[in-house]
Formats: structure tokens, C-alpha cells, sequence
């Protein structure tokens, strides 16, 4: 059983189409605005002020207001003010679909109820695979960050779906991207998705319009994605070793990864923006 957003649980029960989701989701994301955001909209930060800050979230862990405040473009009374700001005009789905009359109240309590169920059990199903598993400890870390960094460079949400195997990745080499790090312990962290996902993925992390960003950007874009994820990784997870990463090899292929390994676990992770694969190896 696979984790999965609210709204596509609520989908796969045949409450809705995707076009009344799709509304849906639209106008919760138009609504919950980033803090940059609603700084720019509330005219306490330039777009360009705000962007400036986005590049450094790029590769420092700290909050947007954190750096704001180093910035001193903002101070922490502007920043407290547009947390409450952010928090009172927050809608979540179910609300929105209440509002526009899909579902009744009690249906929606009824529905969260089962979602809750539903991740519980692919909590344990996931569990009871990684229980003693020698790549446990890499992946947890691996998808604490993955979900950390699509929230603040790409602004997107992200969910651990499933463990899944090699053969039920459906990309190849459309869009996959693959870093070793080593050289005392040598592990494999590859990452696989759709060209239309990398594109995506390639115009929030370079801030570049969608229609400029092709394949080989995307792909490229993608390599260094994952080894920003990777520095923070090393920096924060494993800080007593010494560990040197390798130059990000693009275009490889999942399977044949996993033919020169002794350990794979492989996690299905679905986004906003569709869903990503990730390969860990030793």
C-alpha cells in the first residue's frame, strides 16, 4: 500500500475528477503563499530582495526569515507579523472542497479519518521492510532532506509513497542523476524522474521560465539538486567522516546500478509536481 496527498486518496475513492482536484489544489496554492511570497504581496520586500534570499536557501539550512533578518531586510517583528499573516489565510484542501460544495462536513471527517488509517498501514508495510535493513539510517536521512529542500528551493510538497523495487521505476534514462560518495565508505545515491517532472523541477531551482528549461538543462538542473541534497546530508548526518563526493554522472540507469551493488533500497516519493524516484546503494 502506498502513501499518497489527501487529494489523490480522495480521487482513487471516485469522489471527484482530476479537474475538480486540479481547481482545488490551484486555489490552495494561490492562497497558502510562501513567506517570500506574501513579504513581496504585503510590500515589505522588493521580488528582487526576495529572490536574493531563495538563492541562498539554496545552500544554507536556514529559514527564510533567518536569512532575512542576516540580511537585515527584514527584523523579527516583519517576520512574526507574517507568520500570523501566512497562518490566518492558510486553507487546507478539504476545507476548499467543502467550500466549493464536493464534499459535506461530515464526509470530509469521515475522509480523514480513513486517510490517516491508510498512512498508518503504509507506514508499517514500509517499517517492517527497513527493519535492520543496513541502508535504513541513509534513506531516513536522505528523504528528511529530499522533503526539506523541494519545500524551500522548489516550494512544493512533497510525501514518502512506498519502498518499491527496480523493475517498477518506470524512467530509465529519460531524467536520472547519480553521486558516489566515498572514498572510506562508498555509497550510491541516484535520482529518477519524468522529463516533464525534471523540467519542472529545473525551472523552480534555476528560476527560469518553464518554456526555456529543456531536457538537457532539466537533466543537468536535476545533478545539481541532488548534490545540494547531498551536502546538506554529509554536513548534517554524517559530519565525522571523511567524505568526498564524486562529480555527478547523468543519465544512468537504475538496473544497472544495481547490478554492481550489494545492498538497494529504492523509494518512490510523490510530489506536487510528480513523482521522484530514489536510489540508494552500497
Amino acid at each position: 500500500m502506498a502513501a499518497k496527498f489527501f487529494g489523490e486518496f480522495l480521487l482513487d475513492k471516485g469522489l471527484f475528477d482530476r479537474e475538480t482536484l486540479d481547481r482545488a489544489v490551484a486555489l490552495q496554492q494561490s492562497t497558502n503563499l510562501m513567506l517570500g511570497e506574501l513579504a513581496v504581496s504585503e510590500g515589505m520586500l522588493t521580488k528582487e530582495e526576495a529572490l536574493e534570499i531563495n538563492l541562498r536557501q539554496q545552500i544554507q539550512n536556514k529559514r527564510f526569515g533567518e536569512i532575512a533578518v542576516e540580511l537585515e531586510l527584514l527584523d523579527e517583528g516583519k517576520i512574526q507579523q507574517l507568520l500570523e499573516l501566512q497562518k490566518k489565510r492558510r486553507k487546507y484542501l478539504g476545507q476548499i472542497l467543502v467550500e466549493q460544495n464536493v464534499l459535506t462536513d461530515k464526509l470530509l471527517q469521515e475522509q480523514l479519518e480513513a486517510h490517516k488509517l491508510a498512512l498508518d498501514d503504509a507506514h508499517q508495510e514500509n517499517v517492517k521492510v527497513l527493519l535492520n535493513h543496513p541502508l535504513e539510517t541513509y534513506l531516513e536521512g536522505l528523504l528528511e532532506l529530499t522533503d526539506r529542500l523541494f519545500k524551500r528551493i522548489l516550494h512544493k510538497q512533497t510525501k514518502f509513497s512506498q519502498l518499491v523495487s527496480i523493475d517498477m521505476v518506470p524512467y530509465d534514462y529519460d531524467a536520472t542523476c547519480q553521486i558516489r560518495i566515498g572514498p572510506n565508505q562508498s555509497v550510491i545515491v541516484t535520482i529518477a524522474t519524468s522529463a516533464d517532472t525534471a523540467i519542472k523541477i529545473a525551472s523552480g531551482f534555476t528560476l527560469q521560465p518553464i518554456d526555456e528549461c529543456d531536457l538537457e538543462f532539466s537533466v543537468d538542473a536535476l545533478g545539481e539538486f541532488l548534490n545540494i541534497v547531498m551536502g546538506h546530508y554529509i554536513e548534517e548526518k554524517q559530519p565525522q567522516m571523511d567524505w568526498e563526493r564524486s562529480v555527478v554522472q547523468l543519465n544512468v540507469s537504475f538496473e544497472e546500478t544495481s547490478e554492481k551493488v550489494d545492498q538497494t533500497l529504492v523509494a518512490k516519493i510523490d510530489t506536487q509536481i510528480g513523482p521522484v524516484y530514489l536510489l540508494i546503494a552500497e
